[in-house]
């Protein structure tokens, strides 16, 4: 099996929901269904529980509780994150991130797209709805990634998006006043100041 490892050795896992995903068993359950089983009683925990299983032990008393912080829950159990790894390895179905050269390239990719995407439509609200589709078109890309295993950048590529929509919008209000002002100019000893707005105006 091959884990794919981020550049800095870390391991990027799959959680599969909060904690209490996976099934746990109070310590003292099991050592009574023990007791209960030598009496010839019925166990509060059936053996059969365990069976093909891997028992992972985790201590939850107070002061010595194993807590991380994790995407699903700011006080995840340590051992819940030791099943992940191991459900993630057993699975095969791990998550990658792109090598940094790749996700800086996804991320021009995506700027130069809404630049693209806002020049043709030029005008400002265009140009905003024209980047605004590129962005969710990105968002929804990435999720539709991340279920295929693949963890797209969000943050950078939108933000280039909108970096790319302000460039735009700039140089087209530059651009619109300075038109304005080479028509004034032109025709403004031709025509009335107040037909010169309405002219300007349009």
């Amino acid at each position: 099996i091959r884990i794919p490892l981020e550049p800095d050795g870390r391991f990027l896992l799959r959680f599969y929901g909060p904690e209490g995903t996976f099934r746990a068993y109070h310590a003292a359950d099991l050592i009574r269904s023990q007791a209960n089983l030598d009496e010839g009683k019925s166990p509060v925990v059936a053996p059969e529980a365990f069976q093909g299983k891997i028992v992972f032990i985790g201590a939850r008393l107070a002061g010595m509780e194993d807590i991380v912080t994790a995407p699903m829950s700011p006080r995840f159990p340590g051992v819940e994150l030791q099943a992940t790894a191991a459900a993630n390895i057993l699975s095969g179905r791990f998550l990658r991130r792109p090598w940094p050269a790749e996700r800086a390239g996804l991320t021009a990719l995506a700027g130069l797209l809404a630049a693209l995407a806002a020049f043709l439509a030029w005008r400002p609200l265009r140009a905003l709805a024209a980047a605004g589709a590129v962005g969710a078109a990105w968002t929804g890309g990435a999720l539709l990634a991340f279920r295929a295993g693949l963890v797209l950048d969000l943050f950078y590529p939108l933000l280039a998006a909108a970096l790319a929509w302000a460039g735009s919008a700039l140089a087209g209000w530059l651009g619109e006043g300075r038109r304005k002002r080479e028509i004034a100019q032109a025709f403004g000893q031709y025509l009335s100041p107040a037909v010169l707005r309405d002219v300007l105006r349009s």
